[in-house]
């Protein structure tokens, strides 16, 4: 079951706004918000919504009470070494300061 404190866990570290989450999901902001807010939504709300932070990278842990939380896949960027930092099998003699 997708949580409020998910939607909102996932929807911070993508850096999405609320009104984009939303256009993504085929919703309205209202409903995101009433998502974050445990509120309730509607099955199928709640499954675009899903659809929509996994699609822009977001993975959902297992409903345990122990382990409920979000997990993010790296960007571009960050795999890349865009970033402007250095992956460790780049540093070298002149590089490693």
């Amino acid at each position: 079951m997708l949580t409020g404190a998910q939607v909102r866990m996932a929807r911070a570290g993508l850096k999405l706004r609320t009104r984009d989450l939303a256009a993504s999901a085929g919703v309205s902001p209202n409903t995101i918000t009433r998502i974050e807010a445990d509120l309730g939504a509607n099955a199928s709300s709640l499954e675009a919504v899903r659809r929509a932070l996994e699609g822009a990278g977001a993975s959902f842990l297992a409903d345990d009470p122990h382990s409920i939380g979000v997990r993010l896949a790296r960007t571009g960027a960050e795999t890349t070494g865009e970033t402007g930092m250095l992956r460790p099998e780049e540093l070298n003699a002149s590089n490693d300061g």
